[in-house]
């Protein structure tokens, strides 16, 4: 792995690792002109489901506080990565449906 060069932590870098599918090329490619948008420059590529990016921290300036998010850290659909909140919501409230069940009878 990359190590950070003290320049880059006393200048002011921010950096994010982006998990996702990058098992080809294209992917990778996509999710760094993705990335590209908001300012974020490709630093590695740690395997095919890790990929670490920086950027100065002076380009928050420039993110649209209506807009995307730049500092998603998952790639890929915002349907596939909200599988899992619906998920983890209906176990939730299956719980508190069941605790509910047994206190009352």
């Amino acid at each position: 792995m990359t190590q950070y060069k003290p320049e880059e932590l006393s200048e002011h870098w921010q950096f994010k690792i982006v998990r996702g599918s990058f098992n080809k090329r294209e992917k990778i490619e996509a999710e760094i002109e993705a990335q590209a948008r908001f300012g974020w420059i490709l630093v590695e590529v740690f395997d095919q489901g890790r990929v670490r990016f920086k950027r100065p921290a002076s380009a928050v300036l420039q993110d649209d506080p209506h807009g995307d998010n730049p500092y998603a850290v998952t790639a890929g659909s915002p349907e596939a990565a909200g599988c899992g909140t619906k998920a983890a919501a209906s176990v939730v409230a299956f719980v508190a449906l069941a605790l509910w069940a047994s206190n009352t009878g």
